[in-house]
């Protein structure tokens, strides 16, 4: 992996940026813990009432992540664009660019609950199992109540993890993950004069629980005088600007998260075809590597918010620097992550089932999990460093390559046909995905490189003074992560 800076010299101490970075992705950790939490417990809720509402779920949610996924790239472009300003000291222009991401929201939200409501089309198309359409298009259509809620509490969560604030977050989604199983129970078996709704109320459960959310995180927000501040100012005017550079910045980020997760849906719809024991093996290696992978997309959400904040203050060397931290802290999250899946992959195997051809098969899928996180860790951390550079449309035709012109084919090759070698079924997917993801890495660590030097350098700190070169940089750790 090569440093992504060409300039070594004169780089400053990085320590109290480090552990600033660790303090804000240890809350976001948490967040994404307790998210895929909510997302395990539907999986298995749904499943005790039956083999009809789990597979109805399944294909409901494996039709809206990659939907869900783009959103969230979209609304992210805030984040970072929040971080340069406070940084920078201008924190009452926060309140502009959080009014054109509500605008965008109310557009994508309106986009997305009538694609969800009219879901049961591509069903049909499809072919789905008509026993398992209609539980896929009401899980779909319940699910769809709750987005504007969804949407209203993305913005908020990347106004505040913008400023460095990840405390209400986490506290609202391990409350959500804590709700979301007696509201799974309620919604599926029923209770009273609530009727059960099976599979589809997990759809509903999902919904209550993103307007709850959303309802949190605004009383939170409106409770606090500095952030009332910074909404109050000027709220008559068209945000124009803000919203053109949330687009520019955002649009290039949904789309390169829709590759990707495109692209894993696709890999798996092709190892289907291989047979039950494949699909398992499959679905129990890549679950114990989505485990692994929230920590470095913690460190990589955390990253966007500190180096952004470093940059708007324009001191471009300690960005600099902290990210060659962030990628050292990569690297041993690599390390420790290949001795846990090698050293104890027959052990992990048996955790998520008991047939022996499926712990088999799983066990020795990830020993190549072991190569493929690698890339996997280094590309979401480098990715973390170029959105707070607002550096996205070319990351995102490096993903496209990589997702589709690479990894897809490649693994096609190796599983599905005998032309390099094989077939050698869902291994062969797996060796398509680690050279894609390592060439992944490596693009983007030469464009981070590029960008980095661009970034202008304070000749000084700014006359803000304080241990961060600026005001608001100080203020963010004493107002709590």
């Amino acid at each position: 992996m090569p440093l992504p800076f060409a300039n070594r010299t004169a780089l400053p101490a990085v320590g109290p940026d480090l552990r600033a970075l660790l303090r804000l992705a240890g809350p976001i950790l948490v967040v994404q813990l307790a998210q895929m939490g909510i997302a395990t417990t539907d999986v298995l809720i749904s499943g005790r009432a039956g083999a009809t509402a789990l597979a109805g779920v399944a294909v409901g949610a494996s039709s809206w992540i990659p939907l869900f996924l783009c959103t969230l790239g979209i609304l992210y472009a805030l984040t970072p664009t929040v971080a340069q300003q406070v940084g920078g000291g201008r924190s009452s222009r926060t309140g502009a660019a959080t009014r054109a991401a509500a605008i965008l929201g109310l557009v994508l939200s309106g986009a997305i609950v009538v694609l969800l409501t009219h879901a049961h089309r591509l069903f049909s198309a499809m072919g789905i199992d008509p026993e398992v359409q209609p539980v896929a298009a009401e899980y779909l259509h319940l699910l769809a109540q709750g987005v504007p809620g969804m949407v209203g509490f993305q913005i908020l969560r990347n106004f505040h993890e913008g400023h460095g604030r990840t405390r209400p977050v986490l506290a609202i989604s391990v409350l959500a993950f804590l709700l979301n199983i007696p509201l799974d129970l309620l919604f599926v078996f029923g209770w009273g004069p609530i009727p059960g709704l099976g599979g589809p109320g997990c759809g509903l459960a999902t919904a209550v629980i993103w307007w709850s959310n959303f309802a949190l995180m605004l009383a939170i927000s409106c409770a606090d005088r500095a952030t009332r501040r910074s909404w109050g100012v000027r709220w008559r005017v068209w945000p124009r600007t803000e919203l053109r550079e949330l687009v520019r910045i955002g649009m290039p980020m949904g789309a390169a998260m829709a590759f990707e997760s495109g692209l894993f849906s696709a890999v798996s719809l092709f190892i289907a075809t291989l047979g039950a024991t494949a699909v398992a093996a499959h679905q129990v290696a890549f679950n114990i590597t989505a485990f692994l992978f929230m920590v470095p997309l913690s460190l990589s959400l955390a990253l966007t918010v500190r180096t952004g904040q470093l940059l708007g203050a324009r001191q471009a060397q300690r960005a600099r620097a902290l990210v060659r931290s962030a990628l050292a802290v990569a690297g041993a999250l690599v390390a420790v992550n290949a001795a846990l899946l090698l050293g104890t992959r027959h052990e992990l195997v048996t955790w998520y089932t008991g047939d022996l051809a499926v712990q088999h098969t799983a066990a020795r899928l990830l020993v190549f999990a072991a190569l493929f996180q690698a890339g996997d860790v280094f590309q979401v951390v480098l990715t973390g460093a170029l959105r707070a550079h607002k550096d996205t449309r070319v990351p995102m035709w490096l993903a496209m390559l990589s997702c589709w012109g690479i990894a897809l084919p490649l693994g096609y090759l190796l599983g599905m046909t005998p032309l390099l070698g094989g077939p050698f079924g869902a291994q062969g997917f797996w060796m398509g995905l680690i050279v894609a993801l390592s060439l992944m890495a490596l693009s983007f660590a030469l464009r981070l490189r590029h960008v980095s030097t661009r970034q202008p350098v304070a000749a000084e700190p700014p006359k803000q003074g304080g241990e961060l070169g600026a005001a608001p940089l100080r203020a963010v750790h004493s107002s709590g992560e």
